[in-house]
C-alpha cells in the first residue's frame, strides 16, 4: 500500500470513520460539513457507499478507503459475516457469533498511526471495528498530535487509563440506545446543523460537545462504567455475544476529550 506522508497534525475540519459499515455515520459528518476519510475492510460496503456518496467524492470531501486497521503492514484474512454484515472481522469468531456463515477475503493492513501521518490527524476519530478497537487506540497513542475527539465501542476494558496517559481528560459512556431517541443540536455545537433522525445499528449518534450529559473525569467514568457492569446477565448471552456481559441488549460506546 503506498501511502504519501503529510504533517503529523490535527485538522480541524476532518473525521476518521474507521468502521463506517453501511456509511450512515459517514454521510452524517459530511452533512455537517466536514471533510471525510471513511475506512473499511468490506470491499462489498466500501462499493456501495463509493457509489451512494460518489457527488462527495467527486468533491474531494469524502475518500473511502477498502483497508484493515491492524497492528502490522500487510494482507490479512477479513470474515464478511454473511448474514449480519456489522459483525464482520479479522476475528473468526466474531464474524461467526450470529449463524457460523462468513465468507474469506484478504484485506490489506495498515496501523492506525500510518494511516493518519498520511492522511492528518483528525479532529474526531470515531472508531468501531469488530475486535481490533485496542489495536487501533494502542496505535493512535503513537502520534505526537492527537485527535479533540475519540470514540471507540465499548470493548476496550483499559480505554480511560490507556487515554489519560496521553492526556485526554474527559470521559463519557454513552448509551447509544438513548441517544439515538435525541434530536440534533440546534444551534450546533459541531460544524453546521444537520438534521438526522438516528438509529440504532446504524448510526453511532452525536459526537465531541454535542454528546449528551456532562464530560467525567476519569475517576467518575470509571465508577461510572463499573456501575454498568455490575449488572449481570446470564454466562451464556456472554459467551455468545462475546462483549462485556453488562452490553447485552444494550450499545454504548467511549467517548475521550482531550485536554
Amino acid at each position: 500500500m503506498n501511502l504519501t506522508g503529510t504533517a503529523n497534525v490535527m485538522v480541524p475540519n476532518l473525521i476518521f470513520d474507521i468502521g463506517m459499515y453501511d456509511g450512515s455515520d459517514t454521510e452524517y459528518y459530511l452533512k455537517k460539513g466536514f471533510r471525510v476519510i471513511a475506512v473499511d475492510a468490506n470491499p462489498q460496503l466500501c462499493e456501495v457507499v463509493q457509489n451512494r456518496l460518489a457527488d462527495y467524492v467527486k468533491t474531494g470531501q469524502l475518500t473511502v478507503l477498502n483497508i484493515g486497521i491492524s497492528g502490522t503492514l500487510t494482507d490479512v484474512t477479513f470474515f464478511i459475516a454473511a448474514n449480519k454484515l456489522d459483525w464482520s472481522s479479522f476475528d473468526r469468531s466474531f464474524a461467526a457469533r450470529f449463524d457460523g456463515c462468513v465468507e474469506e477475503v484478504k484485506i490489506p493492513c495498515i496501523t492506525l498511526s500510518e494511516l493518519m501521518q498520511a492522511y492528518g490527524v483528525p479532529y474526531y476519530a470515531k472508531i468501531d471495528i469488530e475486535g481490533r478497537d485496542r489495536d487501533a487506540i494502542v496505535s493512535l497513542l503513537q502520534l505526537s498530535d492527537l485527535p479533540r475527539f475519540v470514540s471507540v465501542e465499548a470493548t476496550v476494558a483499559d480505554f480511560s487509563s490507556l487515554m489519560a496517559s496521553v492526556g485526554y481528560g474527559g470521559f463519557k459512556l454513552i448509551n447509544q440506545v438513548y441517544t439515538c431517541t435525541i434530536p440534533s443540536v440546534f444551534p450546533p455545537l459541531e460544524g453546521q446543523f444537520a438534521d438526522t433522525c438516528f438509529s440504532p445499528g446504524q448510526h453511532s449518534g452525536p459526537f465531541g460537545e454535542e454528546t449528551y450529559g456532562r464530560w467525567l473525569t476519569r475517576a467518575e467514568f470509571e465508577a461510572d462504567y463499573k456501575a454498568v457492569r455490575e449488572k449481570r446477565y446470564p454466562d451464556a448471552l456472554q459467551k455468545q455475544f462475546g462483549v462485556p456481559e453488562s452490553l447485552i441488549n444494550k450499545w454504548y460506546d467511549f467517548h475521550a476529550r482531550f485536554g
